[in-house]
């Protein structure tokens, strides 16, 4: 009995997570009412209160099965031994527009206001999670002949790490007026394009053409 009541307690909490994630990337943390919440699920304010804390509470489970998402995806798609580099890239692509790029300004601005120890953790993960495979895939496009040999794998992973932190802000989306999805693709061709060799470059302009 009390197991069956845990596995109901726990795809109740995944349900509002999950729900509760959406509304917050697309609208900001702070905007999104628990009641409003509440409604859209057809269940009542106290029942959401029964699993969770509060809201902040709510936020941060929302965001550890993000970011436990996009780790299955990597672990999944992306760390396999199939594929060599160009599948590699693509795959990488693929996961960061999948779950990086839909996120709005407004939720990250929102974030760093309402509730930074989140947004740290979130700046943590990128790091520790998604830098360290992108230092791999870089020494792997070296060994491949797609980048070029005298390209630094710390140093490239470093420089991009430091431009993410300091211009991929909800400051410059906000005061440039575009969306992470316009600073992903400027991202990319600042770092790649001219890091690539003559195969490479090619590779790369095949993949975009077939975006």
């Amino acid at each position: 009995m009390q197991s069956h009541e845990n596995t109901a307690n726990e795809e109740l909490r995944a349900r509002i997570a999950h729900h509760a994630l959406e509304r917050f990337i697309a609208e900001g943390y702070s905007r999104v009412r628990t009641d409003d919440l509440a409604a859209e699920l057809g269940i009542s304010k106290k029942t959401i209160y029964r699993v969770f804390r509060d809201k902040k509470d709510l936020l941060q489970e929302a965001v550890r099965r993000h970011t436990d998402r996009v780790e299955q995806d990597l672990v999944e798609k992306f760390d396999n031994d199939t594929g060599g580099f160009p599948e590699k890239v693509s795959v990488l692509f693929g996961i960061v527009e999948r779950y990086i790029v839909p996120i709005q300004s407004i939720f990250v601005a929102d974030l760093l206001r309402s509730a930074p120890e989140v947004w740290q953790r979130i700046e943590e993960y990128r790091r520790e999670h998604v830098l360290s495979r992108l230092e791999g895939l870089i020494r792997r496009g070296i060994e491949e002949g797609y980048l070029r040999p005298d390209l630094r794998p710390d140093i490239f992973v470093g420089l991009l790490a430091q431009f993410v932190q300091k211009v991929v802000t909800p400051q410059t989306i906000m005061s440039f007026g575009v969306s992470f999805a316009d600073l992903f693709q400027f991202v990319r061709t600042v770092f790649f394009v001219g890091s690539l060799t003559d195969s490479g470059r090619a590779v790369w302009e095949a993949f975009d053409e077939n975006q």
